[in-house]
């Protein structure tokens, strides 16, 4: 017990119950006052001793008396040390730690320090400051001073020990802690950062806790400035403190000028510098070189994106009607940053669509999308417009007159800010190479964009020979794309008109002709080159394709139907064609000849030649030509008159006789 504390000396004894007892309490053989004697249920008498205040170590005896006589024996021993105080000190701060008596009372022996409940051996502990009554134990704190500590005394009369009450020497580090040391988020997140510092020290008093941005103080109402001296609104809570540590909280939302180096600050009296680790705050950002793209259905458009984020994130390109091939993606280590730059190439195409006509054609407009981090928290989408240009339409085949003029079309698509150029190109027919066409003979128009995005590039031939009868094909250069359209064919009309056999006046005559052309026909005439007169063909019953065979009937001919006879033909496209011309002769049948008498006249067409000859034979065999000059006479059918005017009789022979 300590110095001048009460005690309560304490004895049971179990004796008879007839036994009739006396007690007393003896020190240094003087009876001690004050005692008490009860006995309890189980038949034990009990007396106490209650003394009010030692100074020093003494024995008393209990005496008792009865039938009899019992001695106890109880010694009271002062622990009179003092050791103080526990302790909660930075590391390497010098700590005194101090061993005394309480009382004024002191006792001759010597003192010692035991540490962990283990005598202590090092040089600081056997070398304490000593006096009489206090020993003082001057410590640096590190781990291996940090622990349990107590002081004993050993007593030099009876060599007994006493010892002190334990205190505890805490090590704290001269850190504190900041949390999370990377903070990234996209723009309009939250985000916190949380800082715990050391408190309830013995040496050193928490002052408070700040904050800096890129070494910028933050205002208590939570504004500061980064290395760009851009405003960041911070928001602080308000501390939380326990027996050991302080915690601030400190949050903001990210932005794009929310970026820097946020770093938490303690102040301690008397001053102590402690390492708190800071935290980067950045904001995980998109972008992209361009907005939008032109792609034409043989080259693709690239668009390069680029990420700003503390790792790699996945990305997801996509678009629509069309392909996203996306090429290695490389990153770079941003300065001053724990972030990295993540760039990757992403190529968009898509095909032709198939087009039947011009009016199906026009400027396309899709959508790609490049995103970062699908469905998850920083997710980041950027969308962009990807206009399809190139697309072309020609007809397969086209028509024209040889002589005439044509024109051959090519349709495409183009946007509206870039320059267009057209270069046609024919097959030759004999190589089976390509060339350009050359400005002789030959002229290239280009028209104006419709509000579908589409332009037309038209070949003009001036005068269609054959040699232009042959493969076309337009290279149309849009900015820096090139797009070849399909292949044209051109193709000249071509007539078979058979020649028309002469006819005699009244005569029914057959004009035909078989046409190879575009489908369709649009109107036909039949014209007579001399009269000008043109008279339209039926067509109703014919085929709406090509070849188209056609005939027109004329009945009852005169002469002055005769003359140069062609079709003139139109087709749906608009073409017009004419045959070749073929010669319709009508011929004039000579008036009837008289029979001389015993004859009979032969009519006779003449071989290669439009007329006609009447010869005269005798009836029978009695009878003979009179004048073989006049057997036979021509009819000329261009005039209607014969050649001669008289033909022969027939004679009868007569046989002379003998008289």
């Amino acid at each position: 017990m300590q110095c001048s504390q009460e005690a309560l000396l304490h004895s049971p004894v179990q004796l008879s119950t007839t036994d009739a007892l006396s007690v007393a309490w003896y020190n240094d053989g003087n009876e001690i006052a004050g005692t008490t004697k009860t006995t309890q249920a189980d038949k034990t008498t009990a007396t106490e001793l209650t003394l009010e205040s030692q100074v020093e170590d003494s024995t008393y005896t209990c005496k008792v008396s009865g039938n009899k006589d019992y001695t106890f024996s109880a010694s009271v021993e002062i622990n009179d040390l003092s050791l103080k105080p526990d302790s909660r000190v930075f590391t390497g701060t010098v700590l005194t730690l101090t061993c005394g008596y309480i009382s004024t009372t002191i006792s001759v022996g010597f003192f010692s320090w035991i540490f962990n409940e283990k005598t202590c051996e090092t040089v600081s502990c056997r070398n304490p400051a000593n006096t009489p009554k206090t020993s003082k134990l001057t410590l640096t704190i590190d781990s291996s001073t940090a622990g349990s500590w107590r002081c004993s005394f050993t007593k030099r009369s009876g060599n007994k020990e006493i010892r002190s009450n334990e205190v505890a020497v805490t090590e704290v580090s001269l850190t504190g802690t900041q949390t999370p040391g990377s903070v990234w988020g996209i723009v309009g997140t939250q985000a916190s950062v949380t800082c715990v510092v050391p408190s309830g020290l013995t040496q050193s008093t928490l002052d408070g806790i700040r904050w800096t941005i890129d070494g910028n103080k933050i205002s208590q109402e939570g504004a500061g400035f980064n290395k760009n001296n851009e405003v960041i609104q911070f928001k602080i809570a308000a501390d939380v403190s326990t027996t050991t540590d302080m915690k601030s909280v400190i949050s903001f939302t990210h932005s794009l000028t929310a970026v820097g180096t946020l770093q938490c600050l303690a102040t301690y009296e008397p001053e102590r510098k402690i390492t708190i680790p800071s935290s980067h705050i950045n904001v995980i950002t998109l972008k992209a070189d361009v907005e939008s793209i032109i792609i034409t259905p043989t080259d693709g458009a690239e668009v390069t994106f680029t990420t700003q984020a503390n790792s790699r994130p996945t990305t997801l390109p996509e678009m629509t009607s069309g392909n996203a091939e996306s090429q290695p993606a490389k990153e770079v280590k941003i300065s001053d940053s724990d972030g990295m730059l993540f760039t990757e190439v992403v190529k968009f195409s898509s095909s032709a669509s198939a087009v039947d006509s011009k009016d199906e054609l026009s400027r396309k407009e899709y959508t790609y999308t490049y995103t970062i981090n699908p469905d998850l928290s920083s997710e980041i989408m950027l969308t962009g417009k990807a206009f399809l240009i190139g697309e072309t339409f020609v007809s397969s085949t086209v028509w024209a007159t040889i002589g005439e003029r044509a024109k051959i079309t090519a349709h495409f698509t183009a946007p509206v800010t870039s320059s267009v150029s057209v270069v046609w190109q024919q097959k030759n027919k004999e190589t089976d190479s390509w060339k350009d066409i050359s400005s002789s003979g030959y002229s290239t128009v280009l028209s104006q964009m419709d509000d579908k995005g589409v332009m037309s590039a038209i070949v003009v031939i001036d005068k269609t020979k054959d040699s232009d009868v042959t493969d076309y094909r337009a290279q149309v250069e849009i900015a820096s794309f090139k797009e070849t359209t399909a292949v044209v064919k051109l193709e000249s009309v071509k007539a078979d008109i058979p020649e028309i056999p002469p006819v005699f006046e009244k005569d029914t005559v057959s004009f035909s002709v078989t046409i190879n052309g575009p489908s369709k026909l649009l109107s036909v005439l039949l014209v007579h080159e001399d009269s000008g007169e043109e008279v339209p063909v039926d067509f109703s019953a014919v085929i709406s394709s090509s070849p188209f065979e056609l005939s027109h009937q004329m009945s009852a001919v005169y002469f002055s139907s005769q003359g140069l006879y062609y079709f003139k033909v139109t087709f749906g496209s608009g073409l017009k064609y004419e045959t070749r011309k073929v010669e319709l002769k009508v011929k004039r049948e000579c008036k009837p000849l008289t029979t001389p008498p015993n004859t009979e006249l032969k009519r006779e067409d003449i071989i290669d030649s439009n007329n006609y000859k009447i010869t005269v034979t005798c009836i029978n065999n009695s009878f003979v030509i009179m004048d073989e000059s006049l057997k036979e006479v021509i009819c000329d059918t261009s005039t209607g008159t014969y050649n001669k005017t008289r033909l022969t009789p027939c004679l009868r022979t007569i046989e002379p006789t003998s008289d």
